[in-house]
């Protein structure tokens, strides 16, 4: 798939890149590089996707003019009617999607497209879906403007030929997060409990609620909206919430947050950060 030369050189450079990121907040970045290098994406994203919650965004590029309609409207709602989120948790099945594949009949007629997707100035969409367990994936999402023009056929067998590298790379870097990736021990069982209990031992009331829409995704300015304070406000909080759980990134945030779902396993019914932090200096 891969012709000689510089193209394929700079496959290999980029997957070394990657293979170096692994388990730092800098892989999705690098994942979504090492694709670009190869095939042109103008909106790329990755989402942690759940069953019973709305999707978290991981990692996105996109012009701060698009955030709105692609993060915000989506995360509020309109990733119910998504055909890659049906498709992730109803066919249960792994692998490379096109929409075109996948969208029902008449698409450009459906709620889903009228809604969200008629805003987002797209006219193409390829979506590896990894699965985690029953209840999450991970989804690296590839959009194409309508300035760009659809995939061609070349770039879509190449994605379908890396999706087993692809695929490989994001189960890896899941495994190595520290301690053990709440993925493989019952995430399904404890996301659900732990929404409610995560930093509950550390932060104020309007601290968790502010940390509550960060992690399902939303912006400043509309998490500001949805409580109904000034966006500074809602920064400083932020800024309190990222000091006292010693972190300095949204990546940072997500991390911590998959990373101690599984003490709920031990110490249920209370803050997993807690136990999570508790256990960390016991082993230092």
């Amino acid at each position: 798939m891969i012709g000689k030369g510089q193209p394929l050189a700079d496959w290999h450079s980029a997957l070394g890149n990657l293979v170096t990121a692994l388990s730092s907040d800098l892989f999705y970045r690098e994942l979504l590089t090492t694709i670009r290098s190869q095939v042109p994406v103008d909106y790329p994203q990755v989402w942690l996707y759940h069953r019973e919650h709305s999707p978290s965004p991981l990692y996105y590029d996109l012009p701060p003019d698009d955030e709105r309609n692609q993060i915000d409207l989506y995360v509020a709602g309109s990733y119910k009617q998504d055909p890659f989120y049906l498709t992730a948790f109803e066919r249960g099945e792994p692998g490379v999607y096109r929409l075109t594949e996948i969208a029902a009949q008449r698409f450009e007629r459906s709620d889903y497209y009228k809604s969200y997707y008629a805003l987002l100035n797209a006219t193409d969409e390829i979506v590896f879906i990894a699965d985690i367990n029953a209840d999450s994936s991970l989804q690296v999402c590839l959009m194409r403007s309508e300035a760009s023009g659809r995939f061609t056929d070349w770039e879509v067998e190449f994605l379908r030929v890396a999706e087993p590298v692809v695929s490989a790379l994001l189960r890896q870097h899941l495994k190595l997060l520290p301690p053990q990736p709440a993925t493989q021990v019952g995430m399904e069982k404890n996301v659900e409990q732990a929404f409610g209990l995560f930093g509950q031992s550390l932060l104020t009331g309007r601290e968790r609620d502010v940390l509550g829409l960060i992690l399902q995704g939303y912006r400043s300015r509309v998490a500001a909206e949805r409580l109904g304070i000034s966006a500074e406000t809602l920064r400083r909080h932020r800024k309190n919430i990222y000091r006292k759980l010693d972190i300095s990134s949204q990546n940072e945030l997500f991390s911590l947050f998959l990373s101690s779902l599984h003490c709920l396993d031990h110490t249920p019914n209370v803050d997993p950060l807690a136990t999570y932090m508790n256990m960390q200096l016991a082993d230092s």
